[in-house]
Order: C-alpha cells, then structure tokens, then sequence
C-alpha cells in the first residue's frame, strides 16, 4: 500500500460518492467522510437551540432577531480537494442544486421550510439561509 493511502472496508458497496444523490448508509457514511456538513449533530443533540451543533465547514453561525435566517460563517481554512477555498457562493450553489426538482435529490424535501439561500456580497465566507415561515424550534 502507497504512504498516504487509506483503505476503508464496509458492509456494501456505496450507491454512489455524489452527496446530492445519497439514499442509503452506506453511501452515507463514505461521503461524510469526504465532505463537510456546516454543522454536525453532536452529542447534546437533545439541547434546545443550536447548542447540540458541532461546526464542520462552519466556524460559527448566528441567528438573526426573530430566527427567520441564519448566517453561517464559513471556516477560512476550507479548501475544496484542489486547494481552492470553499466561499459561501458555493455553499448557495449547493442548496439550490439540492432544492432543484430536476435535480431529483433525495435530500431536497428536508429542505422545504428553506426559503432562499444567499451568499454574502460583502464576505466571501458568509451565507445566510432564509426561512419563509418562523419555526417555535429554531
């Protein structure tokens, strides 16, 4: 085995590496292992709030007033697998392509209480996710 090589077994073969399109677990667990979520659930997952929430791509996060939007600032050392930094443009390219119908991901349902997602025009790390209605546990 080459140095740097990591051999990873598991129970089946992944349906696909492609996050968008993940259905099952095995997929599920090889691809979180390549790609960051914003947030992890961590072990205080039952915590009112956002308490629970461990950052990943997401140094931080902060609501705004009324909970209707949250902006998350990304973590300046994120690199895509070329090198290139990770900007919030591309955190809302992805939204939108797991929102698109066509898309077909199995994802985008869980996403229906999103309402838009923009990246900042002013810093290139930060998005903010919209909601179009306030929910009593955000």
């Amino acid at each position: 085995m080459a140095s740097g090589t990591l051999l990873f077994g598991t129970g089946a073969d992944a349906e696909t590496l492609i996050p968008l399109f993940v259905r099952g677990a095995q997929a599920a667990i090889v691809t979180d292992l390549l790609c960051d979520h914003l947030a992890e659930v961590g072990p205080a997952q039952g915590t009112v709030g956002d308490a629970g929430f461990v950052p990943e791509l997401a140094a931080s996060w902060s609501w705004n007033r009324d909970s209707s939007a949250v902006t998350f600032h990304l973590n300046p050392k994120a690199r895509w697998h070329d090198g290139t930094p990770v900007h919030g443009s591309d955190v809302a390219y992805t939204f939108a392509l797991l929102r698109d119908p066509a898309t077909a991901s199995p994802v985008g349902p869980d996403l229906a209480m999103v309402d838009s997602v923009r990246a900042s025009t002013t810093d290139s790390l930060a998005v903010t996710v919209y909601f179009g209605t306030r929910q009593p546990d955000r």
